[in-house]
C-alpha cells in the first residue's frame, strides 16, 4: 500500500516541478498619469538580444508585446509624456518628440539549486510517502527574476542621444516547493524584475526630461550617471 501511495505522490512531485507551458506575462503598472504639457515619445518593439531564452517555452507566443506595453504602462504613469504610443514595425514617427528603443539582454526567473530540488524532492517522496512528501512540498524555496535592459532615448527633434543606459535588477521571493516551478511563478518574477528595473529607468527619465527644452530637444545633457543595480530583495 504504502508503495502505491508513494508512487502517486512521486507522480505529483514529477508533475509540480516540471512546471507546464503558455502562461501569460502579467504586469501591474502604476495608473496613467498623462500630462497634457509633456512630450510625446514612441517606444519601439523590444530587441531581444538574450543568450537565454527559456522563458519561450513558458509565456505564450507573442509575450514581447505584452513587455513592450508594460514599459509604455509605466512611461504613462509618470505625469511626464503627453502621449505615449506602442510602436508596430511601421509606426511614423514624424508627429512625436522622442523615441525608446528597448534592448532585452536577459529577462528569466531562477530557482537555486534546483537539480537537487528536484532529487531532494524524489527522494523524500520515496521513504516518506504522502504525509512526508506533503510536508516537503509545503516548505519554502527562494525563486529569483532578473532583468537586463539597454535603454536608448533619443530626441527625434535633435541628432544627439538623450539617455542610453543599461539597466539591471535582481528580485527574490520565497515560495512554496510545490509552486515554486510553475508557469505563474516565472511570469511573476520576471514581471518583478522588470518593475524594479524600469523604476531605475524612469528616475534617470526624470532628470533628463528636466533637462529638456520644451520641443523635446535635449539641452545640456546627453548621457545620465548609470544606476546601481537593484539588490536581491530579502
Amino acid at each position: 500500500m504504502r508503495s502505491v501511495l508513494s508512487s502517486c505522490l512521486l507522480a505529483g512531485v514529477a508533475s509540480l516541478l516540471v512546471g507546464c507551458q503558455s502562461a501569460k506575462f502579467v504586469y501591474n503598472a502604476a495608473p496613467k498619469n498623462l500630462n497634457p504639457a509633456g512630450p510625446s515619445i514612441l517606444v519601439m518593439p523590444i530587441a531581444d538580444a538574450r543568450t537565454n531564452k527559456a522563458m519561450d517555452k513558458v509565456l505564450e507566443k507573442g509575450y514581447w508585446t505584452d513587455v513592450q506595453r508594460a514599459i509604455s504602462a509605466e512611461l504613462e504613469s509618470m505625469g511626464r509624456f503627453k502621449s505615449v504610443v506602442t510602436a508596430t514595425n511601421s509606426s511614423d514617427f514624424s508627429p512625436l518628440d522622442f523615441k525608446l528603443s528597448p534592448t532585452a539582454q536577459r529577462l528569466e526567473w531562477e530557482i537555486p539549486n534546483y537539480g537537487r530540488l528536484q532529487a531532494n524532492a524524489f527522494m523524500v517522496g520515496l521513504f516518506t510517502g504522502i504525509v512526508g512528501g506533503s510536508i516537503y512540498l509545503s516548505t519554502g524555496i527562494n525563486v529569483n527574476g532578473h532583468a537586463i535592459f539597454l535603454m536608448q532615448m533619443e530626441s527625434l527633434q535633435s541628432p544627439a542621444p538623450a539617455l542610453h543606459q543599461e539597466y539591471s535588477a535582481s528580485v527574490t521571493n520565497r515560495f512554496k516547493k510545490a509552486s515554486c516551478d510553475v508557469p505563474a511563478t516565472k511570469s511573476k518574477m520576471m514581471s518583478n524584475a522588470l518593475k524594479n528595473m524600469l523604476t531605475q529607468f524612469k528616475a534617470d527619465v526624470d532628470k533628463t526630461l528636466g533637462a529638456s527644452g520644451p520641443s523635446g530637444s535635449v539641452t545640456g545633457r546627453e548621457d545620465v550617471e548609470p544606476n546601481q543595480p537593484a539588490g536581491a530583495v530579502p
